[in-house]
């Protein structure tokens, strides 16, 4: 089964679009919905974290659909923060596996074809 096709908004932002524009020239252009709001419900310090982990991602990744996610991981972080020596790997696990499909780990970024950025200039580059 082939991959899935990149969504134009993520081929924008690691410059694949700009490298091929053939390939995404018949992709709905359409922007998605921005990550919604913390729910209500959750409690002071997990509505902070949602909006850390908000303001931590790439900018233009996280949408709406991706709000359930962010919850989850607000709720496992703020859990974490309480109490870091009662935490069950379990839970950890869970909490790394959301941080990396969300794109806040450098293994999460590099799916999204995101490299960082090089602040070290090779000296022989003019060879």
């Amino acid at each position: 089964m082939p991959r899935h096709k990149k969504p134009h908004h993520l081929a924008l932002l690691d410059g694949s679009a700009k490298t091929n524009p053939a390939r995404y020239a018949k992709q709905d252009r359409q922007h998605p919905e921005p990550l919604a709001e913390p729910p209500s419900y959750l409690s002071e310090a997990e509505r902070t974290i949602y909006r850390e982990i908000e303001a931590t991602a790439l900018p233009g990744l996280l949408q709406r659909s991706d709000s359930v996610c962010v919850e989850l991981a607000a709720g496992l972080l703020c859990q974490y923060r309480d109490d870091p020596t009662g935490f069950p790997a379990s839970k950890l696990t869970l909490l790394r596996g959301f941080f990396r499909d969300l794109g806040l780990t450098p293994d999460g970024r590099q799916r999204f074809g995101i490299a960082p950025e090089s602040k070290h200039e090779n000296e022989f580059d003019v060879f």
